[in-house]
């Protein structure tokens, strides 16, 4: 047959006449078709097909060649990430799609027969990742979305929190530190912050009051007399400083000073009982 026939029943049907193959140091093979079309290939998908020169490939022939080759480039990425950390499945898929631009098909097909030989458990990953969120005080609501997000298997998150205890020991501490952080906060305010910090964790407003209450128990100080007057007083004493160093008149400085206190939460009388008691004056 001519080259010139077979030009055209190429053109017509698809198919590909192979030209040259050259080998490179890493394996890798770089195929010329007749119409001048190149493509690199893996060593397997070289491998896979008793490629020649002269040998004429199918549209079928082709895409699967292109596709063994690109399923070898994902396992040997996914090999790569997995060597140096755990990855959920939103994770990996994201990365084969971003840096290798597989499409989301191939790419979760991949991850699927990855799993099912066993190259990749994701169980790991779910375990890590739980003990990961309970050490920050996250809730077990909050965690079982978070792994749901990552694309995990129901199996696998029901199986991984039934084995990890979700208790209250980290989110009490963190609340503590939390109080601490904020010494000059008046109760109303502190408490206002921490439900706000448990809301950020995934706690509903029940969970809330409940785990403030143990803190209360635990942590007297936290809702008692001697903590207000002493963050008052800290308050009042942090904001006078600083005030009394604006140039603006000195009523003006006391409106600033009450107006920078009721913002805290504190009352109008609490705050006049301190700065008589402190002797606060601007002038």
């Amino acid at each position: 047959m001519s080259s010139m026939s077979t030009k055209k029943r190429e053109e017509t049907t698809g198919e590909l006449t192979i030209k040259t193959l050259v080998q490179e140091k890493n394996g890798k093979v770089i195929i010329e078709f007749t119409d001048g079309k190149k493509v690199k290939i893996s060593e397997d998908a070289y491998l896979s097909m008793f490629l020649y020169p002269g040998k004429t490939l199918t549209k079928t022939g082709f895409d699967s060649l292109v596709k063994t080759t690109d399923e070898k480039i994902g396992r040997d990425y996914i090999n790569s990430l997995l060597s140096r950390r755990l990855y959920s499945p939103k994770e990996l898929q994201n990365k084969l799609i971003d840096v290798k631009k597989m499409s989301y098909v191939d790419s979760s097909l991949l991850i699927q027969k990855m799993v099912a030989e066993g190259y990749i458990d994701f169980s790991l990953y779910a375990q890590d990742r739980v003990e990961s969120l309970k050490l920050k005080g996250f809730s077990r609501e909050y965690i079982y979305k978070d792994l749901k997000n990552n694309r995990l298997d129901s199996a696998i998150i029901d199986n991984t929190l039934d084995k990890i205890e979700i208790d209250d020991e980290a989110i009490i501490r963190i609340l503590n530190d939390e109080i601490r952080k904020h010494s000059s906060d008046s109760y109303v305010k502190l408490k206002d912050r921490l439900k706000y910090l448990l809301y950020t964790k995934g706690y509903d407003e029940g969970q809330s009051e409940s785990l403030l209450s143990k803190l209360m128990m635990e942590n007297g100080y936290f809702s008692s007399d001697s903590r207000q007057k002493d963050a008052l007083r800290k308050a009042v004493l942090s904001s006078y400083d600083k005030i009394k160093r604006l140039k603006i008149e000195p009523r003006k400085k006391e409106q600033k000073l009450y107006r920078s206190l009721l913002y805290k939460g504190f009352s109008r009388d609490e705050i006049l009982d301190v700065i008589k008691e402190e002797d606060l004056y601007f002038d």
